[in-house]
């Protein structure tokens, strides 16, 4: 079960309107506005679940659901390590992979640290292409980085490997396009 009005934190709004938050729209997890203001599609990031804690996945009350979806994709997709890598692996998949600044030349993105990872790198390709362009190792606590150099009005696959004491693990893929030139 999932609810609008849980203890998720952050700004939350519809995405029917150019992805703008309606004047009546209040922003406090503590109140739905009645009527909601969009209730035929709402942001992932601001819908919350409220089921039972889940151990194994480390799933709890008032996580987001975009990040709620990548672990159960994650855990049913590759069991044998927590992400898209090496079951030897000590860190987790990056997870909560989420595209933030979009321009008609790059894409940055942010994603969740994990306290056993030594580092992250952002990889990324043209849809379509088979060469993912890799950016230079970023440190433990860094979250976030961007693809740099792309095309205008292109859909470009990116996913952030964590490598870990033993291992790496993969994220989730997720496809952006870039904005079209202004």
């Amino acid at each position: 079960m999932a609810d609008k009005c849980g203890k998720c934190k952050g700004k939350c709004g519809c995405k029917d309107s150019a992805l703008t938050i309606p004047t009546n729209f209040i922003n406090d997890p503590t109140i739905c506005p009645d009527p909601e203001p969009c209730s035929e599609l709402f942001d992932m990031d601001c819908i919350c679940y409220n089921g039972p804690t889940i151990v194994d996945l480390d799933i709890t009350p008032g996580d987001r659901m975009n990040e709620v979806l990548q672990k159960l994709v994650l855990a049913i997709t590759n069991p044998g390590c927590a992400d898209f890598g090496d079951p030897a692996a000590t860190c987790l998949s990056p997870l909560n992979l989420l595209a933030g600044t979009v321009t008609d030349n790059s894409i940055a993105v942010t994603w969740d640290v994990d306290a056993l990872a030594v580092n992250y790198q952002l990889e990324y390709l043209q849809t379509g292409t088979a060469t993912w362009l890799i950016n230079p190792v970023v440190g433990p606590t860094i979250n976030t980085d961007t693809a740099g150099g792309l095309l205008a009005d292109t859909y470009y696959d990116i996913r952030v490997r964590s490598t870990c004491a033993s291992g790496g693990c993969y994220s989730l893929t997720i496809r952006i396009k870039t904005l079209p030139t202004p």
